[in-house]
């Protein structure tokens, strides 16, 4: 599978975990809205950043499948998320 093929299949692994993000939250929500954090004007070019920076992991990773390549994609938020919120440990 080509670099872009892999930055492809990825990129749309991390927006459709948004999608699915968006969906739970409109379905939970009281109005049968999203929350305002979807109307604020940093927050989608940030999700695409987060999306581009996921295909740029993926195609680093080199998956051999699109459906590997979807899940590097869908897991980097959550791996991001996890690595800042705890920093390794540089006095070992």
């Amino acid at each position: 599978m080509s670099d872009f093929g892999v930055f492809k299949w990825a990129f749309l692994g991390s927006i459709g975990v948004e999608i699915v993000k968006i969906l739970d939250d409109v379905r939970s929500s009281v109005d049968g809205k999203p929350p305002p954090v979807y109307h604020r004007w940093y927050f989608w070019p940030l999700r695409i950043l987060l999306a581009v920076i996921a295909g740029a992991i993926a195609v680093a990773e080199g998956p051999n499948t699109p459906w590997v390549a979807i899940h590097v994609g869908a897991s980097v938020p959550a791996f991001l998320r996890l690595i800042s919120e705890n920093p390794p440990n540089r006095s070992a």
